[in-house]
């Protein structure tokens, strides 16, 4: 479809991209540190009992991350349009944050703080910060977003 976006829009998209990749790095950092403070916690919590708990936090972090690139791209088709295009615009990728900082951190504290496991932690953190990247916005959700 090549339709022709108003300049506007244009530059409201590029100063959107600006704040919700800032706030997507701020995000990220803070997964980061709770990471590395959870990994510094001392290491006798370890329960076997507890492992399912391990695989049902790794999948809901899994399912909300993958969530969120379809509520990412519902709310750029439904709700985005050309009046008030930047707060719905930075709202869509608030809410997908959301999922995923929830899903991430949810995991990563159980794997660390309840029942301590690095590798179920660690890939918990690896999958938020991978599907953070990849709900980042660029120039191609213009092309979904209907004006």
């Amino acid at each position: 479809m090549n339709k022709e976006i108003p300049l506007n829009i244009q530059i409201e998209h590029n100063f959107a991209m600006r704040r919700i990749k800032l706030l997507g790095i701020a995000i990220t950092i803070g997964i980061f540190i709770i990471f590395i403070l959870g990994i510094l916690v001392p290491a006798d919590n370890n329960e076997p009992g507890y492992f399912a708990l391990n695989v049902i936090s790794l999948v809901i972090c899994v399912a909300l991350c993958i969530g969120s690139l379809f509520l990412k791209k519902i709310l750029l088709r439904k709700k985005v349009r050309q009046s008030g295009f930047m707060n719905s615009y930075f709202n869509s990728h608030v809410f997908s944050f959301m999922l995923i900082d929830f899903g991430g951190l949810f995991a990563i504290t159980t794997n660390l703080f309840i029942n301590r496991d690095l590798i179920f932690a660690s890939v918990s953190f690896v999958i938020a910060v991978a599907f953070m990247i990849i709900n980042f916005p660029s120039v191609k959700d213009l092309e979904e977003i209907m004006l």
